[in-house]
């Protein structure tokens, strides 16, 4: 698995992998087993801080599918928003080689634009 510019930036903690995960597969809704295996880590190890992404309102219940509930990512959330935000300026910068004055200024040129986040 291939570490994207939000982890090589924030670390590869669970913790900040599960965001990454929702973040890169945003729109689409999970069962934890499959947020497990698409973070790269056991289920064990995502119920010890599952509870607190839900709580903080990064995630959020959609629906049961028999068994298993399903979590996405809550764009209802200023939380969730800005680490979108925060993804998404790090991408920039890394793919662009830019320096942060002309980061800050072509975000505040997508924000003027009302560029749906994430695209």
């Amino acid at each position: 698995m291939k570490e994207s510019f939000f982890i090589k930036r924030f670390g590869a903690s669970p913790f900040f992998r599960v965001i990454d995960f929702f973040i890169d597969n945003y729109g689409y809704d999970y069962s934890k087993t499959e947020i497990a295996k698409g973070a790269g880590m056991s289920r064990v190890t995502l119920n010890t801080f599952f509870e607190e992404l839900v709580d903080l309102g990064v995630i959020k219940k959609t629906r049961d599918v028999g068994r298993a509930k399903m979590y996405q990512l809550n764009m209802d959330s200023p939380i969730t928003r800005e680490l979108i935000k925060i993804d998404k300026m790090i991408t920039i910068k890394e793919t662009m080689n830019v320096s942060d004055e002309k980061l800050a200024e072509i975000i505040k040129n997508i924000e003027k634009q009302k560029v749906a986040v994430p695209a």
